[in-house]
């Protein structure tokens, strides 16, 4: 394994076609591409974690997991920069302020370093329950919802909190909605465009109207 880089991504299906975006980035990087679909775990919000740690086990030094509805944007950004910037094993950006309120971090985009810390954190986290969840969610890690991402966050908030780095929004995680609302957002020339919510094939075609920026 010459480059122990992998840009990772994993789903059910091959849903919105981002692997396609995601090989031509990671070509374009010299970076190992996997896109990895499983129909054979119980809970399908939990398959990334798993293809992580499984990741994590064959020894790759560092892994960009990025969600099948994340996009690159720009090919000539050096993802690898944020592994030597930060000394901490997962660097997230924080969540999009929402009415419902701020979520700590939000997991569509990741930065995994290969330590015991990540290891054993991945490995467990198929494992918390929901009412583990309930019984011992803080305020201050915004709503608890969704599956993957709250079990993650209190994972790594309750077994290693100094090896979080979390940027301030949007960071490497810009959402659909600010090139949406915001006609001069691509000036900011954000890496990563992240199309979530609801009616995702619709906003992917709001968004190249609006940018056009054609992601495949």
């Amino acid at each position: 394994m010459q480059n122990k880089t992998l840009i990772l991504s994993a789903s059910t299906a091959d849903r919105f076609h981002a692997k396609v975006n995601h090989q031509k980035y990671a070509d374009f990087q010299k970076i190992e591409y996997r896109f990895i679909c499983r129909t054979d775990i119980q809970n399908p919000y939990l398959i990334k974690a798993a293809c992580i740690s499984e990741m994590l086990n064959l020894g790759y030094e560092s892994i960009l997991c990025v969600d099948d509805d994340v996009f690159f944007l720009n090919n000539n950004w050096n993802c690898c920069e944020i592994f030597e910037n930060y000394t901490q094993d997962l660097i997230v950006t924080r969540g999009r302020a929402k009415k419902s309120g701020t979520t700590l971090f939000n997991a569509g985009v990741m930065f995994i370093k290969n330590t015991p810390t990540m290891q054993k954190i991945f490995s467990l986290l198929p494992d918390v329950r929901y009412s583990t969840l309930k019984g011992n969610w803080k305020h201050e890690w915004g709503p608890l919802t969704g599956q993957e991402q709250p079990r993650l966050i209190y994972l790594i908030k309750t077994i290693a909190p100094e090896k979080l780095k979390i940027i301030d929004y949007p960071g490497f995680n810009a959402h659909e909605i600010e090139f949406h609302k915001r006609k001069d957002f691509c000036n900011s020339n954000p890496p990563i465009v992240h199309i979530t919510g609801q009616n995702k094939s619709g906003k992917l075609k709001r968004f190249v109207n609006n940018t056009g920026i054609q992601l495949f």
